[in-house]
């Protein structure tokens, strides 16, 4: 923020909209046992759209699944963004300890048709044992043969030691007849009770992989037979969990006999596995196909991704004068106000899993306040600050508040948002538009049915004043920066509402110069620090005398106003419920619909209750 405010930082530890400009990012790479990247494309604010997606990372060598390719977004003017890129390929997933071969999850420790690794077989008579081929317990490799030296005439006791005719092969022995509990067949002595050529009686050879048990044959634990072979039920997609049972989905697998697809939450729709909420074929159930222009597929809605969305111009029931504060529990000021308002931006990348233009959000500590107040009275407000949390935060970058420098995260240096803040955004434009993204649909999934306002970066004007920033951005490209984050914001929750910051401090000419370069067909309200008990902004002077109004700034926006007490370096102190109805409906008049009180008094319910009755509708 510039020197006029400070906004604490605080410290702890989807197709998506993409940022202007006409580079695509790149596809996420590959993942050992998870889903690829998804390729996001490029987009454009001139004449021209956005570059052809990247396709998405190949999945990963055992479980991984390809990611999607998404196309470039609208521009503001001009043709159309790029088509989506390819999605990425990778096999279908196995079970911890298998792999795939040949459409089949095979344990290569143990499978003698793939010992070690796909399609290496063992021998006839080999088993397999940590994956390598070896003879059985009890046997031995006689040329290149395994061989029971128990009871084989021809390596008897030894390989190459053959008996007599006269005689049969007793226990490793060369004898005239068997030992007790042995059968002899031919000049073998055998336990039928056990022995797979041999079970039961003589000649009763077991089926190709089964052994004798008990004088019985049975396949090993875990398979069955299944037409006269023995089957691994357990990891056989065509006898999964039973000898008819197929899994119906191409790239499903078997896993602990049930068939799964490769991704948790995917469903089986026409004979392939899809995600619900996202697959545009068939979004929210089999076959529902999202048809032009709502193309997008979100939470299993239809969307249109070229659209940010229709206009909110009053986001509170009854048209009523709201009342907010900021959010502290289930028992503080969301029990009773009309809307709460939480800080959002300062976790870890910004809520991604790392600081990467593909990655997707890891952390959003607004979601679990959303979820909570998704079925309460109180509405949602962000205070969405991810270019100061981040800049400040990022990879150690320092670049904090204004009047910040010197704290823990700044380094008194000099370099702060009012000087690097521009360059910072021109540095990671793609990370920040997909920060909001991924936020936004988080926080859509939290809070479904329920509209989350956004109030965006305060003091966003001050990243274009040449005569501080290091790199100042054009108002037009201010402008271009606003609407980019508002979609992307509205892309990926369609029901959001985007409040834009006007900072008071600001000279006539920049205010207008500001919000004429503003997306106000996409923006639903303006928010603004301000008092109750007058019309004009605390900080008027002879620079901005004619901007720095509720009035004024209602009449050029044309849109309502939301007001907080968060001004100055301790925080205002309130003037609105200490204020009178009067000067509250003044207010109403020129715009305000609601306010923010910072740190209330212990009697703020009772202060608001009693203002009630008196004020007018907010609705005009």
């Amino acid at each position: 923020m510039a020197s006029r405010f400070s906004y604490v930082v605080l410290v702890a530890s989807v197709i998506l909209y993409a940022c202007s400009g006409s580079v695509s990012d790149p596809g996420g790479g590959a993942g050992s046992n998870g889903p690829g990247g998804n390729g996001i494309g490029g987009s454009s604010s001139g004449v021209t759209g956005g570059s052809t997606g990247v396709s998405g990372g190949s999945g990963g060598s055992s479980a991984g699944t390809g990611g999607t390719g998404t196309g470039g977004t609208r521009p503001d003017s001009g043709s159309p963004g790029g088509a989506a890129g390819a999605g990425g390929s990778g096999p279908a997933g196995c079970g911890t300890g298998t792999t795939m071969c040949g459409g089949q999850c095979v344990n290569l420790s143990s499978d003698a048709a793939n010992c070690g690794s796909c399609a290496h077989a063992c021998a006839a008579g080999q088993a397999c044992a940590n994956g390598v081929c070896g003879c059985a317990t009890g046997q031995m490799s006689c040329g290149g043969t395994c061989k029971d030296t128990q009871s084989d005439p021809q390596n008897c006791g030894a390989c190459g030691m053959a008996c007599p005719t006269s005689q049969v092969c007793s226990q490793g022995r060369c004898s005239a007849g068997c030992a007790a509990r042995l059968t002899r067949c031919g000049n073998a002595c055998v336990d039928t009770t056990g022995s797979a050529a041999n079970c039961g009686a003589c000649g009763m050879a077991c089926p190709t992989g089964q052994s004798c048990f008990q004088s019985m044959c049975r396949c090993p634990t875990g398979q069955g037979v299944c037409n006269g072979s023995c089957i691994n039920i357990t990891t056989d997609v065509n006898h999964c969990g039973g000898c008819t049972t197929v899994c119906p989905g191409a790239e499903q697998t078997c896993v602990a006999g049930a068939c799964q697809c490769p991704v948790a939450g995917q469903t089986v729709c026409n004979g392939h596995c899809v995600d619900l909420n996202s697959d545009t074929a068939n979004c929210g159930t089999c076959g529902h196909a999202c048809a032009a222009p709502a193309t997008k597929c979100l939470i299993g809605g239809c969307f249109d991704p070229n659209s940010c969305g229709s206009i909110t111009a009053q986001p509170f029931a009854d048209c009523r004068f709201a009342w907010g504060g900021i959010d502290n529990g289930a028992s503080g000021v969301s029990s009773f106000a009309d809307f709460s308002a939480f800080w959002v931006g300062f976790e870890p990348n910004g809520g991604l899993a790392s600081a990467s233009a593909t990655a997707t959000n890891n952390r959003c500590d607004g979601c679990t306040v959303a979820s909570r107040l998704a079925t309460g009275n109180a509405m949602l407000v962000y205070y969405a600050y991810f270019i100061g949390y981040q800049a400040c935060l990022l990879n150690g970058a320092g670049f904090c508040d204004c009047n910040n420098d010197n704290t823990t995260n700044g380094k008194g240096d000099g370099h702060t948002l009012c000087t690097d803040g521009a360059q910072w955004i021109k540095t990671n434009r793609a990370l920040l538009i997909n920060m909001y993204a991924q936020y936004a649909a988080k926080t859509y999934a939290a809070s479904r049915n329920k509209p989350v306002i956004w109030w965006l970066e305060g003091d966003f004007e001050q990243y274009t004043v040449t005569g501080t920033q290091t790199s100042a951005l054009t108002m037009a490209e201010l402008g271009a920066l606003a609407r980019d984050i508002t979609c992307a914001i509205k892309a990926n929750e369609p029901n959001a509402i985007v409040a834009m910051n006007h900072a008071p401090w600001i000279s006539n000419d920049q205010s207008n110069a500001f919000w004429g370069a503003m997306p106000m067909d996409v923006i639903d309200l303006v928010w603004v620090q301000g008092a109750g008990d007058t019309g004009t902004f605390l900080n008027s002077g002879p620079t901005n005398a004619a901007t720095a109004t509720y009035a004024w700034l209602f009449q050029k926006t044309g849109r309502h106003i939301m007001a907080e007490t968060s001004f100055a370096t301790a925080g205002q102190n309130d003037r609105w419920t200490t204020a009178s109805a009067a000067n509250i409906n003044a207010r109403i008049t020129e715009g305000v619909i609601g306010v923010n009180v910072n740190a209330p008094g212990s009697n703020y319910q009772t202060q608001i209750n009693g203002l009630a009755s008196q004020l007018n509708p907010v609705c005009q």
